[in-house]
């Protein structure tokens, strides 16, 4: 089981949120991310509370002009009728990249 936690208004919001599920047991914590919201606010949490299982969700906020600020996140990073380039940009990273909900079908995937 996890929670998600979507984009606050600073860092310390998110902190307190975070630190509110840990208390009630939570240990997988998925963090919306976006341009300008992503591998600051990721250092910081991995930082702040190491020992849980951490995700990121970007929610099509990306293009695959992106890669090389990517190579180190994310969940659903491209439009999600963009399997072929999700393909493409997992071969460049190290950090499995999930597609969600986005897939329906086998034809799909």
């Amino acid at each position: 089981m996890g929670v998600s936690v979507g984009i606050q208004e600073s860092k310390i919001k998110m902190f307190k949120q975070i630190e509110g599920y840990v208390n009630e047991g939570y240990h997988r914590i998925k963090v919306k991310i976006k341009p300008g919201w992503d591998v600051h606010i990721l250092k910081s949490i991995r930082a702040q509370f190491s020992d849980i299982k951490l995700m990121s969700d970007a929610n099509c906020a990306y293009t695959l002009n992106d890669i090389s600020h990517l190579n180190r996140m994310v969940e659903q990073p491209l439009d999600h009728v963009d399997s072929i380039y999700h393909a493409k940009l997992q071969s460049y990273l190290n950090t499995p990249t999930c597609l969600d909900e986005s897939i329906h079908t086998f034809e799909d995937a």
